[in-house]
């Protein structure tokens, strides 16, 4: 396995507490890879540190054979989606994808085909004119989601994606995520739902308590605590301490 993302002896320590305590793992390109842990875990700490937006302590990652100390914001190897939709409400759907695209100085043309395929992607193309701000929450998840992936980035990582949405359009963003591994993207998902790591991802990583206490397929991690479902091993990692 090529690895496309490198996480070595990661750790994060804010006012003397420790929030990620030497966490490593490799995912490998072309791969969906979910990290899931409850609140307080220590996973979206780790988002925050693969995606750039807060500085590791100490230990490494190296994204597509490039340091994360190197990667500049804005890289458009690397698309991020928050769990806050990040677009802005008094622009058209259209409009924000533009504005998004316009960063990467995509030109014109180009810009203007991925911007309409984008919008047949995510079932946005009859609101195109519309504001962002007269969306329903899972159409400004869409959007939010088209426009992480204005620029086309080999590397997408999501957090915590459906919180918060019903069971149709959270089965929609599992489609899109599915299409993105179709499409050989290597894709990280931070969650806190079973099903939703278990049916998008190819291998797990569980955090509690800041530190990765089981690594896997999701088969493996059942075989080794030899339970029948990831909820049963969560509990049982989360009774004995990880």
């Amino acid at each position: 396995m090529v690895p496309a993302v490198q996480v070595s002896e990661l750790t994060k320590v804010i006012r003397e507490k420790i929030l990620v305590d030497r966490v490593s793992f490799q995912v490998g390109e072309g791969e969906v890879f979910g990290l899931l842990g409850g609140n307080g875990s220590g996973k979206t700490t780790v988002f925050n540190m693969l995606s750039g937006l807060l500085e590791p302590s100490s230990g490494s990652i190296v994204i597509l054979g490039k340091n994360i100390k190197e990667i500049k914001k804005g890289n458009p190897e690397i698309g991020m989606v928050p769990q806050q939709d990040s677009i802005y409400e008094t622009l058209t759907v259209k409009e924000n994808l533009e504005f998004f695209g316009s960063q990467f100085r995509i030109p014109k043309k180009e810009l203007n085909a991925r911007v309409h395929s984008l919008l047949e992607e995510v079932k946005l193309s009859k609101k195109m004119d519309a504001l962002a701000a007269s969306l329903s929450g899972g159409m400004k998840k869409r959007l939010n989601i088209a426009c992480s992936l204005i620029h086309d980035p080999k590397v997408v990582f999501f957090d915590e994606p459906t919180v918060g949405l019903d069971p149709v359009v959270r089965k929609e963003i599992w489609d899109l995520v599915n299409k993105l591994h179709a499409e050989k993207k290597t894709v990280i998902i931070t969650s806190h739902y079973m099903d939703e790591i278990e049916e998008l991802c190819e291998r797990v990583g569980i955090m509690f308590e800041g530190r990765m206490v089981a690594a896997g397929t999701p088969s493996e991690i059942k075989a080794k605590y030899k339970l029948k479902q990831m909820e049963d091993v969560f509990a049982h990692l989360i009774k004995e301490g990880g």
